[in-house]
């Protein structure tokens, strides 16, 4: 089975026009909080990750574009989502079903390498974005 659309695929959007669904500014795809029961890849447009701090304060966490996927932490903690995925200005999104995900993978291992190189490119952005939060704290000390 071929996961479309998933980075390393064969298949693009101009190949079969109804994967994915095209979203308008604003539409929440998930919340934090709601249960898990796929992963997301966008096709084009951006989806912002937010989440809200104890304050109230909105926190955007990333800004995911066209070839690139997300919502991948709860396929493998089974925890309710960490975060919120709200489209930013319209974008075509495709939804992959966390049970076809799985059978997928267990027909095409490689397909777990595109999810680890979406992981690893979060937490270097993670990294940076934490060492640049602590360097302001010991500035505003």
């Amino acid at each position: 089975m071929e996961l479309p659309l998933l980075p390393g695929s064969q298949k693009t959007s101009q190949q079969d026009p109804e994967l994915g669904i095209t979203h308008p500014h604003g539409h929440v795809l998930f919340r934090e909080g709601d249960e898990s029961d796929g992963i997301y890849f966008v096709t084009a447009g951006s989806v912002r990750v937010i989440t809200t701090t104890p304050t109230g304060r909105e926190v955007e966490l990333a800004s995911v574009g066209p070839g690139e996927i997300f919502g991948i932490t709860t396929l493998f903690d089974n925890l309710p989502r960490s975060a919120t995925a709200v489209v930013d200005g319209g974008a075509s999104v495709l939804k992959i079903d966390k049970k076809k995900l799985i059978k997928a993978v267990h027909h095409d291992p490689s397909l777990v390498i595109n999810i680890l190189r979406s992981i690893a490119k979060r937490v270097r952005i993670l990294k940076q974005d934490l060492v640049a939060a602590k360097e302001g704290q010991r500035a505003g000390e």
